[in-house]
């Protein structure tokens, strides 16, 4: 799952106690003793928040142009190297994902 965040028993346990506000006193106790969420046959998960500076958002400006030359540069670096396309562009993807284009 993209995006997501395994949660943590205590914070399932918080989360059923807190926001259902149905349960009984019994059911309660029953998740509380029996370790219903530790034996359940699921998992929960969570989406994180995201924090984002300030100046990724104003580098926004920045994208095509650095897009424009990463594909203008792409034949240049195949006569040089004789691979086509490039092998690590994880700062791509993390400054992009920063900048709340791709999610």
């Amino acid at each position: 799952m993209i995006n997501k965040v395994r949660v943590s028993e205590a914070e399932v346990k918080k989360w059923l106690y807190d926001d259902i506000r149905d349960l009984t006193e019994t059911q309660k106790r029953w998740i509380r003793d029996e370790e219903i969420v530790r034996f359940a046959p699921f998992e929960f998960y969570k989406t994180p928040k995201r924090v984002t500076n300030v100046f990724y958002r104003f580098s926004v400006i920045l994208l095509p142009i650095v897009w424009t030359l990463l594909m203008v540069l792409i034949p240049f670096k195949f006569l040089l190297t004789g691979k086509w396309g490039y092998d690590n562009l994880e700062w791509w993807v993390k400054w992009v994902r920063n900048c709340g284009v791709w999610t």
